[in-house]
């Protein structure tokens, strides 16, 4: 028999987690390598790539800021969208109190938090804003707390509602493992 029982299994942050933990570091290089053409060669010299950006940003001029920043906010969300999803959660077949979450420590590490019932809550505060209000802090703080660091969980994700209900303490009743 084994130790540990899966209790939630979110195979979207799974799939998005190997996506991201893949394309993020290509991104970095391939912004790396631009910006060393960029500011170390002549027009001439640089990249085709390069200098048709930099023919395009002498052209827009200073409303080149826009595009850029829109493009940074975008990264900025979805990269705090990869840290707080948690991807798997296992309970300890034998006392039933003690969990481990399996999530993203930085972009292309996982890593374990192992905790008990005690440590983790859930937000409900959230759910009485309107929905773009609920989508905004949703993204910003989760929807769950373990150990004081917050995490975005889908209820359908959970093998039921009796594992998700016993470990956020809503109930004290053992679902059965």
């Amino acid at each position: 028999m084994e130790k540990w029982l899966l209790i939630y299994s979110d195979q979207g942050a799974t799939r998005s987690f190997q996506l991201v933990a893949i394309i993020f570091p290509i991104f970095l290089i391939g912004s790396a390598v631009i910006a060393y053409d960029f500011y170390n060669n002549e027009l001439k010299d640089r990249f085709r790539m390069v200098r048709r950006f930099s023919s395009d940003i002498e052209e827009i001029g200073i409303y080149a800021i826009i595009p850029g920043t829109a493009l940074l906010i975008v990264i900025a969300i979805l990269l705090r969208l990869h840290q707080l999803r948690l991807m798997r959660i296992y309970q300890d077949r034998g006392t039933g109190e003690n969990y481990i979450a399996i999530c993203s420590r930085n972009v292309v590490r996982k890593c374990q938090i192992p905790f008990d019932r005690s440590c983790a809550s859930a937000c409900y505060f959230l759910y009485e804003q309107t929905y773009l209000n609920d989508i905004l802090m949703q993204i910003l703080i989760g929807n769950m707390q373990i150990r004081k660091q917050r995490f975005l969980v889908s209820d359908d994700a959970f093998r039921g509602n009796n594992y998700r209900t016993y470990m956020l303490n809503e109930t004290s009743t053992l679902p059965r493992l």
